[in-house]
């Protein structure tokens, strides 16, 4: 990953005064910078809110690509062998993000103070280019897996962390242990019981990744990039499949008998 122009600045303080609010901002709707609050403004006070710059791709894109290098699973691998490897590369990836300034430092513009991350399994289908990968509005609607809250802005470090301990963080001791990520089930509106709704993955990767955008900030200038549908809070979709899909559905690399055919 090319490291021009490094981002060397130090990861900010979870603790630290918030350094987003200002003065500027009495003529708009109150409270419309509390993550906590659910849409507290009309839809026209709403077009009064400068809007939020999505920023996050580069680092996605980085998250996912990381896994190209990772080696498939044998049988006899461990769990926990397998786990130590992807956290292990997930801790390089986070340093070839942070020095690379390439990747935007926050995942939006203006930093937003929390972002929600939601995992699902994989259709191999949708992998393999047969269908479409799910919308996160067709899928059910489920309960953030990682919610980051930082009053001076989530940053792309942060990101890449919370995923890494989320899914190789703890040691698994038992067959039953292991993350878990939602079904995505379309046909299913809302997982009424969590268990029945939840799958434990114990060698899986980050192969996909979705979210509901905002549309551009301005049509007719683009480069000013697109905005957040959920300024206060920005949700994605990770999608997670067994490193060995991966191996074959993303990289293209089938198996046959003892061999590998490309």
């Amino acid at each position: 990953m090319a490291n021009s122009n490094p981002d060397t600045s130090p990861i900010p303080n979870p603790t630290t005064e918030d350094s987003i609010d200002s003065d500027s901002d009495t003529d708009l709707p109150p409270n419309w910078k509390d993550p906590d609050a659910a849409y507290p403004w009309s839809d026209e006070e709403e077009e009064q809110i400068p809007p939020t710059k999505e920023q996050w791709e580069p680092t996605l894109r980085a998250l996912t690509s990381s896994f190209s290098s990772i080696s498939p699973s044998s049988p006899s691998e461990s769990p926990n062998s397998f786990r130590l490897r992807a956290h292990s590369l997930l801790t390089q990836t986070i340093s070839e993000v942070q020095t690379n300034g390439s990747i935007p430092r926050f995942l939006t513009d203006p930093p937003c103070k929390k972002f929600k991350i939601l995992f699902f399994d994989t259709d191999p289908k949708v992998l393999s280019g047969q269908e479409k990968l799910s919308c996160p509005c067709c899928l059910p609607i489920s309960e953030s897996n990682i919610t980051l809250s930082n009053d001076d802005g989530i940053t792309k470090e942060q990101l890449i962390t919370a995923v890494r301990e989320y899914l190789y963080g703890e040691e698994w001791t038992e067959e039953k242990d292991g993350p878990k990520v939602w079904k995505g089930d379309e046909l299913v509106q809302r997982w009424e019981n969590k268990e029945e709704g939840m799958m434990r993955v114990r060698k899986g990767v980050v192969c996909k990744y979705n979210w509901l955008g905002g549309g551009w900030i301005d049509k007719e200038d683009r480069s000013k990039g697109r905005k957040c549908l959920e300024p206060l809070g920005p949700e994605v979709v990770l999608f997670v499949c067994g490193v060995d899909e991966f191996e074959r559905l993303v990289k293209g690399v089938e198996k046959d008998g003892g061999g590998e055919v490309v």
